[in-house]
């Protein structure tokens, strides 16, 4: 928790530093929904928690954290449009990136904050769905990995 907390608390600066610079330069923001901004931004951490359950079971297995996280962070950058719209993409990999539950939340946070349009419910349940599918996966995978490594260092 107290990780979490520290890692929003930087985002939050720099996000901040980000937007004092954008609006120097002349950028102009809408007013997005309330509503649809909080729906976004829940599901947008709840598709990070999602990933990170399953990135933590990879990482337990393998007993390696930087190759495999920074390699995940490559993936998710390049295919969920972290960098650059995705439609840039080659179509086989817009549909690679489908398979993460960060590609449409990241959308539906996008579309709200920056053209202030309304996320209908309905758009909201791939990701949802998609991040219960990584949740459940996540926490079954965990007690394995964790299981078969209490088995191996008891015996």
């Amino acid at each position: 928790m107290g990780t979490a907390l520290q890692q929003f608390y930087r985002s939050g600066m720099v996000l901040l530093a980000v937007l004092v610079f954008g609006i120097l330069a002349g950028m102009r923001l809408s007013a997005p929904p309330l509503l649809s901004a909080g729906i976004g931004g829940v599901l947008f951490i709840l598709s990070c928690y999602a990933m990170a359950l399953v990135l933590g079971s990879i990482m337990l297995y393998t007993r390696d954290t930087y190759i495999v996280q920074n390699t995940l962070f490559a993936v998710t950058t390049l295919l969920c449009g972290f960098q650059f719209p995705r439609q840039y993409l080659p179509g086989f990999l817009q549909t690679a990136g489908e398979v993460f539950p960060l590609t449409s939340s990241l959308q539906l946070l996008r579309r709200t904050l920056l053209t202030g349009e309304a996320i209908p419910l309905r758009d909201t349940l791939p990701a949802l769905l998609l991040s219960l599918v990584y949740i459940a996966v996540g926490m079954w995978s965990n007690r394995l990995v964790e299981r078969g490594l209490f088995e191996k260092h008891q015996a």
